[in-house]
């Protein structure tokens, strides 16, 4: 084994608080421009978000506001997309990887979600120089987000290391594996919450990041 690649939400840091943290962002420009409670405003947001998802969050709420339109839509999506986040790694992201890197591992990031936003998360997290590359399928084509398996060669092809080589470290199991699995690729899937998951053939499953460490060294080469 040669290379891990990791995925970013929800796999080095918790995404729940990058939402949250844009919510409050918003709530604070819109009681300030308007009078509101950003309390007020922060839940219908966040009640919308885990009710619904993440399909019209703020036209939803600007509505139940009495202060909808579609340029405050767009206004607050900026605000959403464009800030930079507060947000932290889990605590045990930076020293799994990093004792990868002192093993002679390659490491590696491969993030969906328009690569602006996931480049202020990278930089918010301070990890870029954790990682010998990283590609944000965006900027591929709309096409080649997972679970796709363009994004994996490309990542195989600029370390030059053959699928067999390697393994990948996600926490959706729905998106994150078909790609890695159909190259040969060796998949990890982390399950922080113990959620109850079909089982994947194939695929390895850890509560805690560190458990990586136990695998891939079993199979360094």
């Amino acid at each position: 084994m040669k290379a891990v690649f990791f995925d970013l939400d929800d796999t080095l840091y918790p995404e729940r608080k990058f939402v949250t943290n844009g919510f409050w962002v918003c709530a604070r420009f819109l009681a300030k421009r308007y009078g509101l409670d950003k309390g007020d405003v922060f839940s219908k947001f966040y009640l919308r978000f885990m009710s619904k998802g993440r399909k019209q969050i703020f036209d939803v709420a600007l509505k139940e506001l009495g202060i909808y339109s579609d340029d405050l839509v767009k206004l607050l999506v900026y605000l959403y997309r464009c800030r930079k986040p507060e947000i932290e790694l889990y605590d045990d992201a930076r020293p799994t990887i990093s004792h990868l890197k002192d093993m002679g591992f390659l490491t590696g990031l491969i993030t969906d979600g328009m690569a602006s936003v996931q480049k202020n998360k990278v930089a918010a997290l301070n990890i870029e120089g954790l990682f010998d590359i990283i590609v944000y399928t965006d900027e591929i084509c709309p096409e080649c987000w997972k679970p796709s398996s363009v994004p994996f060669k490309i990542a195989l092809e600029l370390l030059n290391v053959e699928a067999s080589h390697a393994y990948y470290v996600g926490d959706n199991t729905q998106k994150d594996f078909d790609g890695p699995l159909k190259l040969g690729m060796g998949a990890i899937y982390i399950n922080r919450e113990k959620k109850v998951t079909p089982e994947i053939a194939g695929v390895h499953v850890i509560q805690t990041l560190s458990d990586v460490l136990s695998i891939v060294s079993n199979e360094h080469v």
